[in-house]
C-alpha cells in the first residue's frame, strides 16, 4: 500500500515525498527496497510525466 503512494502521484516532487515517508516507516525492514527506489529513481519515475499528461489529454468516445 505504502509504495503505491510513490507510484500513484502525479509529479516527482510528491513521489519523493512518499518514497522520504516510505523510507522512513519501512528502511528497517526492507532496506533493499529503499535502496534500489533511490539508485533507480530516474528510471522508476520516469513514466509520471506521460501518465499524467496522457489521463489529462485523453478523450472518451462518444
Amino acid at each position: 500500500m505504502d509504495l503505491r503512494l510513490i507510484y500513484g502521484t502525479p509529479t516527482k516532487n510528491s513521489a519523493e515525498a512518499s518514497l522520504e515517508d516510505f523510507a522512513n516507516k519501512w528502511n528497517s525492514k526492507y532496506s533493499y527496497a529503499v535502496r534500489s527506489w533511490r539508485e533507480n529513481w530516474e528510471e522508476l519515475t520516469a513514466f509520471l510525466n506521460f501518465l499524467w499528461r496522457s489521463e489529462k489529454s485523453f478523450t472518451p468516445p462518444i
